[in-house]
C-alpha cells in the first residue's frame, strides 16, 4: 500500500538533556518537496547528533532515531555527524556538565539569549579513544544511567506511597479514628 511521505522537522524542544529525542511533543511535518528543496540543507539522518545552539538552556542533546530515514532541523540545532566516534559516546560528551561549562562559557549573549556560533562547535575539542573503548565505556554509561532511572522510578513509587499513607493517617486523625485504638 502506497504510504503518504512525510518529513520530520525538529525543533529545540524535540531534543533533551537525557540524549533521546522526544518527538512526541508538537511533532511537526514538511512536505517532500520543501523537505528536498528549501530544506534541503538542515537534513539529518539516524545517528547524528543534534545540539541547540540557542538558549537558555543551553546543553540539550539528542541522538537522531531511525524512525524516519530523513529529519530537518531549525536554525537553532546544529548536527555533529560522526564518523570516527560512536555517535553515544559523542552525545554523552556534549551532555557532560564539563563540556556545557566549556560552550557556555564562549557562548555570545544578546537580550538575555545565549548562543552558540558554529565555530565554537566545530573548534570543541572532542576526547577520542579507540572505538573498543568508546563501546565500552557507552555500555557503562547506559548500564549505570538504566540503573539511575529504575532507582528513580522506585523513589516516585515509594513517595507516590507515602502521600497516600499521609492522606490516610490526616483522614483517620480528623475523624477522631485514632484515638479510638
Amino acid at each position: 500500500m502506497y504510504e503518504k511521505w512525510r518529513g520530520s522537522f525538529l525543533k529545540v524542544y524535540n531534543l533533551t538533556k537525557n540524549g533521546k529525542l522526544d518527538f512526541t511533543i508538537e511533532p511537526t511535518f514538511v512536505s517532500k518537496e520543501t523537505h528536498n528543496n528549501f530544506l534541503n540543507r538542515s537534513k539529518v539522518y539516524p545517528n547524528d547528533i543534534l545540539m541547540n545552539i540557542v538558549g537558555p538552556p543551553l546543553g540539550k542533546v539528542s541522538l537522531v532515531p531511525d524512525d524516519y530515514p530523513e529529519w530537518n532541523i531549525n536554525q537553532a540545532i546544529v548536527i555533529y555527524r560522526s564518523i570516527f566516534v560512536h555517535s553515544k559516546f559523542l552525545a554523552n560528551y556534549l551532555l557532560a556538565e564539563k563540556t556545557i561549562k566549556l560552550m557556555s562559557s564562549q557562548a555570545k549573549t544578546t537580550a538575555g539569549q545565549h548562543n552558540l556560533t558554529l565555530e565554537i562547535c566545530r573548534n570543541l575539542p572532542i576526547p577520542v579513544c579507540s572505538l573498543a573503548e568508546q563501546t565500552q565505556i557507552v555500555a557503562i554509561l547506559e548500564s549505570k544511567l538504566t540503573a539511575c532511572d529504575q532507582l528513580a522510578a522506585e523513589l516516585a513509587k515509594q513517595l507516590k506511597q507515602a502521600e497516600l499513607l499521609k492522606q490516610v493517617v490526616l483522614k483517620a486523625a480528623f475523624s477522631g479514628s485514632l484515638l479510638d485504638k
